[in-house]
């Protein structure tokens, strides 16, 4: 039962999202966009780390790449303090794609893991839209130049449009105190509202009779049920029922309706926050909630100014395919030196398979002011794997290569070969 609660969720998770905007800019919108695959994309840079304040700092830099049944990324950084106090330094490790749970990405200090937060910076997937074909798609970069030219522009300011929508108020009504006979049975609760009433739903159904229902769930992915309007609902019914057929009205089938009247951000403020709270419920690490919100508010604004239809959005694809610094800081005691791990798994499947250009890019010095004076490379190739070219000047047909890095380059590429 929960599995089936959990899938519905996810399935109209977003709706809120496209209501809400709705409610301001159009009447109902009608969608007849349909779905297509996703492109295979670049998503191999491995990036430097970032400081904030580089005065009497330098580093040395070792990267261990190990591509086996999966695509692991361990980089070692020794950040020595040539002053005469102790400082501490506020340092971002770049991250461009997905980051699935917490245990894939690990921050050691001297052998200790500290705490750090993960700020998405800005989104790195595009959405084109095709009337003539009705097609809705999500593009993503296809290789280092495209990354760069996405991270080097500066982000848009939001349109006045988008602003005046932030501010406008709307009447939003959330069901909650849901209450029904846990037995297993699916129970509904249908919401009667008076006639021609411009009514958007986050979270609820509105079925081929046109009545609108919700289907219990208190479970732990539960999202809250909420109707949104322009206009006060003078007037709300609740029924509740036992059965999904709603045949069997049932007075143990009921809820609570909270009335609130807020601004279009609050609306979509508190939606993020409950998604993004139940998204990482499993995924045991913390992300910046205003970083995800700026960000979102921006995807909305863009898609608005180029007609694309709002599609059904899920804060899984809120912070899928982005660019994220994860930010930490240390102490390094006075004329002394600290040695910093990071280790995660990058998206291996996708950068092997991608016939756009390199697998994968080592950038030495880009979008860092850390003065790295040292930097060295380790690739390890497990079968089925292997190397199949690079600008390293690595010998072919090994297992294992090692290379010092000439920091001159800016970039360097690896491209992979696999076995069938």
């Amino acid at each position: 039962m929960k599995e089936r609660h959990l899938l519905r969720n996810t399935f109209l998770i977003g709706l809120a999202i496209v209501t809400i905007l709705c409610v301001i800019i159009m009447d109902i919108y009608t969608y007849g966009s349909k779905y297509e695959g996703y492109n295979f994309y670049y998503n191999g840079a491995i990036m430097p780390l970032q400081i904030d304040h580089p005065q009497d700092i330098t580093a040395t830099r070792n990267t261990e790449i190990n591509i086996s049944n999966n695509f692991l990324i361990k980089e070692e950084y020794e950040l020595y303090n040539h002053s005469q106090q102790e400082k501490t330094i506020q340092l971002k490790y770049p991250y461009l794609g997905y980051l699935s749970n917490k245990d894939e990405f690990m921050i050691e200090a001297n052998g200790k893991s500290i705490n750090y937060q993960i700020n998405l910076q800005q989104f790195i997937n595009q959405y084109q839209y095709s009337k003539e074909n009705q097609l809705f798609e999500k593009t993503l970069p296809h290789n280092i130049n495209q990354i760069k030219q996405l991270l080097d522009n500066q982000p848009k300011k939001l349109s006045q449009q988008m602003k005046d929508l932030l501010k406008q108020e709307v009447y939003v009504y959330r069901f909650v105190d849901r209450q029904y006979p846990e037995d297993g049975t699916v129970c509904y609760l249908t919401v009667d509202i008076p006639k021609n009433q411009k009514i958007y739903c986050y979270n609820i159904d509105k079925n081929e009779d046109e009545i609108f229902e919700i289907m219990m769930d208190n479970g732990e992915y539960a999202l809250t049920p909420m109707l949104i309007s322009k206009e006060k609902i003078k007037d709300i019914h609740l029924t509740g029922y036992s059965d999904s057929n709603l045949n069997k009205v049932s007075h143990e089938v009921k809820a609570k309706i909270d009335e609130e009247k807020i601004t279009v951000k609050k609306a979509i403020d508190a939606i993020l926050l409950e998604q993004n709270n139940i998204f990482l419920k499993e995924k045991q690490y913390q992300i910046n909630q205003d970083s995800i919100n700026q960000n979102f508010y921006h995807l909305i604004d863009e898609m608005i100014e180029n007609n694309v239809p709002i599609e059904m959005f899920s804060i899984e694809y809120i912070i899928d395919d982005a660019y994220y610094q994860i930010s930490h800081e240390v102490k390094i005691p006075a004329d002394s030196s600290i040695k910093l791990n990071y280790q995660y798994l990058q998206n291996y499947y996708v950068a092997l398979k991608s016939k756009q250009d390199h697998n994968f890019n080592y950038m030495t010095q880009y979008q860092s002011s850390l003065n790295i004076t040292s930097q060295k490379i380790k690739l390890i190739l497990q079968e089925p794997y292997s190397l199949k070219d690079d600008n390293l000047g690595l010998k072919k047909d090994l297992k294992v290569y090692q290379k010092d890095i000439d920091l001159n380059q800016d970039e360097y590429y690896i491209d992979i070969d696999v076995q069938n």
